[in-house]
């Protein structure tokens, strides 16, 4: 991994940009995403 980006967000502090589960609590939902480039 060269670089991650998005660190300066916030999900619990931004609710139009972002679902958050620790301000909406309790909903039972749950998402993650990983991306992962191979080198060519």
């Amino acid at each position: 991994i060269k670089a991650v980006y998005g660190g300066d967000l916030c999900t619990y502090r931004d609710p139009e940009r972002f679902y958050s589960y620790r301000r909406e609590t309790p909903t039972g939902r749950f998402a993650s995403l990983i991306w992962f480039n191979p080198k060519s």
